[in-house]
Order: C-alpha cells, then sequence, then structure tokens
C-alpha cells in the first residue's frame, strides 16, 4: 500500500496565514524599505494580533531574508 501525506485543512491554514503575514511585510518593505517594516506593523496588515507572528517565523531577520527573497522573485516591473 503507497503512502501519501495527506494534507489536512489545519496545514493549509497554517501556510495560508504564513504566506499572508509574508505577503504583509513584503509589501511594506516594497514599499518603504526593509527596515521601515516591523513584526507589529507586519501583523497589523494580515490583520494578526503579534503572537501569532512567532509560530510562523523564529524571528525577525528570519521573516528579513524571506521578504528579501519574495522581492528578488518578482518581476522587474513589479519589484520596482
Amino acid at each position: 500500500r503507497r503512502h501519501t501525506k495527506r494534507v489536512t485543512s489545519r496545514a493549509v491554514k497554517k501556510r495560508d496565514t504564513h504566506e499572508r503575514i509574508l505577503k504583509s511585510a513584503s509589501l511594506i518593505a516594497k514599499r518603504e524599505g526593509l527596515r521601515a517594516w516591523s513584526v507589529p506593523r507586519g501583523m497589523r496588515g494580515a490583520g494578526l494580533t503579534v503572537g501569532g507572528f512567532y509560530p510562523h517565523f523564529p524571528s525577525k531577520t528570519a521573516m528579513d531574508v524571506e521578504i528579501i527573497r519574495s522581492l528578488e522573485t518578482l518581476p522587474e516591473s513589479r519589484a520596482s
């Protein structure tokens, strides 16, 4: 019998929340610069509380790395 990994609704919700936080923080960083975003601002933009940040990212620095990666993958016309 083949074992396949089942994606639970909890895993989907966690992934979606992670992406929502990343999108919010990336938008701030894109508009105002990486130093302008903060955990409270990013979480407020995602419609979440600050306490919800750390289950998704171990630190602000880890988030900075993800923001940089996400901005690097944008097409040139969207990155500027």
